[in-house]
C-alpha cells in the first residue's frame, strides 16, 4: 500500500523530463531476505517480479522505463556487470533471487 501511494505521488508531482532511479528485488529475493540473519534484509517489505509492468502501471504512459538486472552481461543499458562480479557470485545471487535497477523518465 505504501509503495502504491508513493508511486501515485511521484506521478502527480513530477514534471516533464523528471527521472526516477530505483533498486528493487524480486519476490524470491524478498522471501530469502525474510529468512536471513541480516537485520537490513529483514527490514525489506516489498518486492516485484515484473518491475517494468509495475512502473508503467503506476506511472502511466508518460514514462519510459528501463530495467537492468544485476550481474547481467554487458554495461548499461543492456546489463549491469562491469567486470566486478564473478560468474560464480552472479549464479549464487540468482539462486537467491534478483536485484534490478530501474531508470524511469517522464517523456512528456
Amino acid at each position: 500500500a505504501d509503495v502504491n501511494r508513493l508511486m501515485r505521488d511521484i506521478e502527480k508531482l513530477s514534471s516533464g523530463n523528471s527521472m526516477i532511479g530505483a533498486s528493487v528485488v524480486n519476490m524470491d529475493s524478498l522471501r530469502s531476505a525474510q529468512n536471513s540473519r541480516s537485520r537490513l534484509q529483514n527490514s525489506w517489505r516489498w518486492g516485484v517480479d515484473d518491475p517494468n509492468d509495475f512502473f508503467i502501471k503506476h506511472l502511466g504512459p508518460r514514462w519510459s522505463v528501463n530495467v537492468v538486472t544485476m550481474g547481467q552481461a554487458g554495461c548499461y543499458p543492456q546489463g549491469a556487470n562491469y567486470g566486478v562480479w564473478t560468474a560464480e557470485r552472479v549464479a549464487e545471487w540468482r539462486r537467491k533471487g534478483r536485484t534490478m535497477y530501474i531508470v524511469a523518465r517522464n517523456v512528456n
